[in-house]
């Protein structure tokens, strides 16, 4: 998969009470050059009941026309794995592909069973390279595995943090210099230079 294919759609926490006109004509023309858009869900780490989720999935394909769910706080532990399998199976069954956002490392191995894709790091920089992941991250496909790192602030940190994603068979991985609350509002201004990096991964696998 190319650099940049992948977006996620978060119009409102979610998909919004009402279908918003501005992130509708921005992901049509999305997908009219080739990308995959996934819609953000909350899932708060279980709390949010199935038939809750996999609405707000099915309200996304309906009104956006996304490919799949990107399912934020995602419990990574082997107790809720019932629970989302659940999620996915019905998510799947709607024709949307799903991604977990685990956000750290300690995943349930299964749940890459059930899922298309899991984040197994969303982080700031300074705790990405201090991250060890689990041996078992280099026995599956690395376009399974999604990494996400913020405040990096400079576009030599961005390169370096990319080379320890392919190091750590993460296939895709988004780098930008954005900071909590919000690290995600916008995109960085290396970002030219970010997808000309993945893209010499992409070309070496």
């Amino acid at each position: 998969m190319r650099p940049g294919t992948v977006i996620v759609a978060n119009p409102a926490s979610g998909p919004g009470e009402a279908i918003n006109s501005r992130y509708a004509s921005v992901i049509a023309a999305a997908r009219e050059r080739g990308l995959v858009v996934y819609g953000y869900v909350d899932s708060d780490y279980g709390a949010v009941d199935v038939e809750s989720v996999v609405g707000q999935g099915r309200i996304h394909r309906s009104w956006y026309a996304v490919d799949g769910v990107f399912l934020d706080r995602t419990a990574p532990d082997d107790s809720s794995l019932p629970h989302y399998t659940a999620i996915a199976d019905q998510l799947h069954d709607a024709g949307l592909s799903v991604a977990f956002n685990a956000g750290q490392p300690e995943v349930d191995r299964r749940y890459l069973d059930v899922a298309d894709h899991v984040v197994l790091f969303e982080g700031p920089m300074i705790s990405y390279f201090a991250a060890r992941f689990p041996a078992w991250t280099h026995d599956v496909p690395s376009d399974r595995i999604w990494h996400l790192v913020y405040d990096v602030t400079t576009a030599d940190a961005m390169q370096h943090v990319l080379a320890h994603a392919e190091l750590c068979n993460a296939g895709m991985a988004f780098v930008t210099d954005g900071v909590l609350p919000s690290p995600w509002d916008h995109l960085p201004p290396y970002r030219e230079l970010e997808q000309e990096q993945l893209a010499k991964l992409t070309r070496t696998h």
